[in-house]
């Protein structure tokens, strides 16, 4: 099987939200590694994904009437595996238009 472009690998993510001033948040740290490619032979080609990554979370709510805060720390995982195989049947019709 030929294969496509070498496979490629991404990244890290940071997301930080605040409530308008309330004194209410969330952040959230990701991490991740993905590696994903292209395998192909003749009109069969294969698609190929792979994952995991790691979420932490950090969490503090505003409660107003009591004048204090709740907060919550946690983590979180996930996993991906994906390998869709595909058949050109265009480049079979082109073929016979072609001849």
């Amino acid at each position: 099987m030929a294969a496509g472009p070498g496979p490629r690998l991404a990244g890290l993510g940071r997301i930080v939200g605040e409530a308008g001033g309330s004194g209410s948040s969330t952040i959230l740290d990701n991490f991740q590694l993905t590696q994903y490619g292209t395998l192909r032979e003749d009109r069969v080609f294969m698609d190929w994904q792979m994952a995991v990554g790691w979420n932490r979370f950090d969490q503090k709510r505003a409660i107003n009437f009591l004048g204090r805060a709740a907060q919550a720390n946690y983590d979180g995982q996930q996993y991906l595996t994906a390998v869709p195989v595909w058949v050109d049947t265009f480049a079979k019709v082109l073929a016979e238009q072609s001849v």
